[in-house]
């Protein structure tokens, strides 16, 4: 189980996935930052807390907090939707260069915990078969939005996964 009170968020972790230590928090940043093609996505990464990562080697769940004072400190009304565009010119560059295909496939609100979020859905799909990638946003107040990510492969729809929130 998942809990952070400040964010309203309790989320039962699906079987198989593992919380993962701080020196892979640690590790996954990094990796991160280095894979920023911008200096613009790398502030923005830069101003991330990673919370709590659970995951295996091919699905996962990550909370992670980013500081808006840090992350865009020239717009004080950075909201969830200038996060995920900045967030999709970021997974764009990210995926880039392998051998798959990166599919856009929309952004609408979702209700998790009874808070309202905006989420963006993409598929990758390559040699290993089509991984889903579900991101959440929400403004908590005028410094911190919570981000969460959620990705798999498989059959299960992104509906599925938003249940662990009930």
């Amino acid at each position: 189980m998942y809990i952070n009170e400040y964010a309203g968020i309790r989320a039962k972790i699906p079987e198989g996935l593992s919380q993962a230590s701080d020196s892979a928090l640690e590790d996954n940043e990094a990796y991160n930052l280095s894979n920023c093609e911008t200096n613009e996505d790398k502030i923005r990464e830069s101003a991330i807390f990673y919370d709590a990562v659970f995951d295996n080697t091919t699905d996962g769940i990550e909370f992670r907090f980013e500081n808006l004072p840090f992350a865009a400190p020239d717009d004080p009304n950075y909201d969830e939707n200038k996060y995920l565009d900045d967030n999709s010119s970021f997974v764009r560059g990210f995926y880039k260069d392998l051998p798959i295909t990166l599919e856009y496939q929309g952004r609408s609100e979702a209700v998790l915990n009874g808070q309202v979020y905006i989420r963006d859905i993409y598929t990758l799909s390559g040699n290993e078969g089509t991984q889903t990638l579900a991101y959440y946003a929400r403004k908590l107040d005028d410094k911190l939005m919570c981000v969460i990510e959620i990705y798999w492969f498989g059959d299960e729809t992104v509906e599925d996964y938003e249940k662990i929130f009930e």
